[in-house]
């Protein structure tokens, strides 16, 4: 990538997408989530005319705001669900159980 903290990445597996295919065509990119978000959070802002004209810089901080939002819908999701059969799901199973 060139970037010094390139080989400091990693990849994070996220499992089947529902709904998603980039063979379909029905794939939404992250670049397309985050100018969604912006919107979305700029034209919440707008609502309030008196806070809005104090902002110093209103399409940062939407954007800001857009991705930080995009973050913590990220975090609070699971991640790559065990098969049912697999040593890790047996705790959660056997909890349903009892």
């Amino acid at each position: 990538m060139g970037y010094p903290w390139a080989n400091t990445l990693q990849h994070v597996n996220f499992g089947m997408v529902q709904g998603m295919s980039t063979r379909k065509g029905t794939a939404v990119f992250l670049e397309q989530i985050l100018d969604e978000s912006k919107r979305v959070m700029h034209e919440v802002m707008q609502k309030n005319e008196e806070k809005y004209k104090a902002i110093e810089d209103p399409q940062y901080t939407s954007d800001k705001l857009g991705i930080t939002a995009v973050k913590v819908q990220d975090m609070s999701g699971k991640r790559c669900v065990p098969p049912p059969s697999s040593p890790a799901a047996l705790p959660p199973s056997f909890a349903r159980m009892c």
